[in-house]
């Protein structure tokens, strides 16, 4: 079995919105860390949108892009998972190099406040991010690939 460079970080029950926890996960996924991370602090500090592709209802569309939105606090939260995925991987000893393959954002049991306010949901949200080492030799496999050309050359 061929043991893959990776590492993973979990945030479970989280205090953020589903919602916006789906569109942060899929703005950042296929993104270097220090790029996501990058991203991800401009959008706390309300400079970079989100744009949104899937929940579009009521985000207004934002300049040099769609709809769009400053999920500040569900950015601080997915902060956090992917500093903890890059801390997972230096202690596996991974590279420096990491790129999210994964970001997934499932939504969580709801438990719900006790007595008169028992008609108060509150969101709770599982994040699951998965780092990987980040190989410049392999080509990055985007778009579609040309038919009957092939790229590895025989010597």
């Amino acid at each position: 079995m061929v043991e893959e460079k990776k590492a993973i970080a979990n945030g479970r029950d989280l205090d953020i919105s589903t919602r916006q926890a789906v569109e942060v996960c899929s703005w950042i996924k296929g993104e270097r860390t220090e790029k996501a991370k990058m991203m991800l602090e401009n959008v706390i500090n309300k400079k970079v949108p989100v744009p949104y592709k899937r929940y579009l209802e009521g985000a207004g569309h934002k300049p040099g892009m769609g709809a769009g939105r400053y999920p500040w606090k569900c950015a601080k939260a997915i902060l956090k998972i992917v500093k903890l995925a890059e801390a997972n991987a230096a202690n596996k000893g991974l590279s420096s190099q990491l790129f999210i393959s994964a970001a997934v954002a499932n939504k969580a049991s709801i438990p719900i406040h006790y007595g008169r306010h028992g008609g108060r949901k509150m969101k709770r949200t599982h994040v699951f991010i998965e780092v990987k080492e980040y190989n410049e030799k392999e080509p990055k496999k985007k778009g579609k690939s040309i038919q009957g050309k092939s790229e590895v050359k025989n010597d």
